[in-house]
């Protein structure tokens, strides 16, 4: 079987996609420009980019890798959204399956799209995390935050709770993305980290920051909702304990390998629980374990079960 895949500079698709292609026991072809005569010389494609594909052919089955609400009323004007929606039910109308990021994508656009299908969360690859935690000694507690500039309402929100807490207790916050909250960061004396879409500077720059405790704040929103543990084990990967919005990581993490919070009147105590070092390297170190688990090479046959399916 041979499976041409798309690969850009989306942060979600090397994830998805790319780094899916490279363990794959089929024949893999990855292109970056969508060519029409080259996509028939395969059986599967495998694409993220709904608007590359104005040509399908009938050679061909086409399968999407879906991971978040495209058509999302939060960042989109009426017109965009309304174009973005007529190309979405286009690709659903001529895939041969989806790929949905989520339990809640699928739930979203189950009313869309009634043809085949597979659920697969996010997952971790071993290859690409070969770098350390890089700890620091400088009498400081690290607590980070990540994410796209789709986090700047959670940031905004985040700030202040920051700020008190900095008036007690010796920590340091610092976020890594979500470059328009630049300005209010430094006013408070934190740091913002921006990163481009290429997953190796990414993890250099997550590494780097030393960070003792991760923050998962995800706000009940419509674009959330296609949201899942990545962020949990992106932080779990490397030790480092986090506090999390129970809503989102409660679906798919027991309590014991993270401390939840409902709501940001919550998030202090969360916090302070973590202060204690022994604390936090226990939670940590449990996490780590347990993240495991969710190794891209555990999905490996799922993944080609479902290809050799089509």
């Amino acid at each position: 079987m041979k499976i041409y895949i798309e690969r850009n500079n989306f942060f979600s698709n090397y994830l998805r996609c790319q780094r899916l292609g490279g363990h794959l026991p089929l024949e893999v072809t990855f292109f970056d420009d969508y060519d029409l005569e080259e996509a028939e010389e395969h059986d599967i494609c495998l694409f993220q980019s709904f608007y590359l594909h104005k040509y399908f052919s009938p050679k061909v089955k086409y399968v999407w890798d879906l991971d978040d609400i495209l058509e999302n009323k939060e960042l989109n004007l009426k017109e965009k959204r309304q174009e973005i929606i007529t190309e979405m039910r286009r690709c659903f109308n001529k895939c041969a399956a989806v790929i949905f990021g989520s339990q809640g994508l699928y739930d979203h656009y189950k009313k869309w799209y009634s043809g085949k299908y597979m659920i697969q969360d996010d997952y971790i690859d071993p290859c690409d995390h070969t770098q350390k935690n890089q700890l620091k000694n400088d009498g400081k507690i690290r607590i980070g935050f990540m994410g796209s500039g789709m986090y700047e309402q959670e940031v905004r929100e985040l700030i202040p709770i920051m700020a008190e807490l900095k008036k007690k207790y010796p920590i340091d916050f610092i976020v890594l993305g979500v470059g328009n909250c630049k300005p209010e960061l430094i006013a408070e004396g934190f740091k913002c980290i921006p990163y481009d879409a290429r997953y190796g500077e990414f993890q250099y720059l997550f590494t780097s920051q030393g960070l003792d405790i991760g923050i998962i704040y995800q706000k009940d929103r419509e674009v959330m909702l296609a949201k899942n543990y990545l962020k949990w084990a992106e932080f779990a990967w490397l030790g480092i304990p986090v506090v999390a919005s129970e809503w989102i990581t409660g679906k798919y993490i027991p309590k014991e390998y993270y401390v939840p919070f409902n709501d940001l009147k919550e998030l202090s105590g969360a916090i302070c629980g973590l202060l204690d070092k022994e604390k936090r390297e226990k939670l940590g170190k449990k996490a780590q374990k347990y993240v495991q688990r969710f190794s891209l090479h555990n999905f490996i046959d799922k993944y080609a079960k479902f290809m050799e399916s089509l």
